[in-house]
């Protein structure tokens, strides 16, 4: 488990998400990194108080191992209002993560760290993400 920021920017709103939480699950068998993210404390951009983002959770899901890091995969994002696809039609999706503290014997790494951008013709959201 570890730590997670994310920022969302829509055409009425944007939100700084903090202190939120991260879970990532490495299959080193099938190459796949998922990361979860979710519990934020939601800041708006606007006004600088707390505010219920519309997204709670974001799912990294399929990301490709290579080396001693990982790429892309698909995004999913969940909310407290019934937006689901906080980017709208035509979704990209940018991802790139590490692992660190691999020892010389080859043993699992101890962190893994990652970056998310995801944008589309509704808005864009940016994370990044530390784990355990």
């Amino acid at each position: 488990d570890g730590g997670a920021v994310m920022s969302i920017i829509l055409p009425d709103a944007g939100f700084d998400m903090r202190n939120g939480q991260s879970v990532v699950d490495v299959d080193f068998s099938n190459g796949l990194v998922t990361a979860t993210l979710s519990d934020f404390t939601d800041i708006s951009q606007v006004s600088g108080n707390l505010s219920d983002a519309p997204v709670d959770t974001v799912v990294l899901s399929g990301a490709a191992i290579a080396e001693a890091g990982f790429s892309g995969g698909t995004l999913t994002a969940t909310g407290r209002q019934s937006l689901n696809d906080v980017t709208g039609a035509n979704q990209v999706v940018l991802s790139e993560g590490h692992f660190f503290g691999v020892t010389e014997a080859g043993d699992a790494p101890l962190e893994v760290g990652g970056l998310i951008h995801a944008y589309g013709d509704s808005g864009q959201l940016t994370a990044s993400f530390i784990a355990d």
